[in-house]
């Protein structure tokens, strides 16, 4: 069974599609990090979004994962 490296040295990124990931997991610890302070839940950031709190909970788990804003 492949690994994470195996594939990820298989198939390399680019230095701009790393950034790109790099960008996305900021954005997404930095909204985590302020939902936090502010003591609101992931069902009740998704009602403000208008999106579903199951969404809100994929992006959190996995903010590298291509998602639209």
């Amino acid at each position: 069974m492949k690994t994470f490296d195996d594939i990820e040295k298989q198939y390399p990124l680019s230095e701009e599609e790393n950034k790109i990931i790099d960008l996305r997991v900021q954005l997404v610890q930095k909204l985590v990090e302020l939902r936090k302070e502010k003591k609101i839940t992931q069902e009740q950031f998704a009602q403000l979004c208008g999106v579903k709190r199951s969404f809100i909970a994929r992006i959190e788990c996995n903010p590298s994962r291509t998602m639209t804003l």
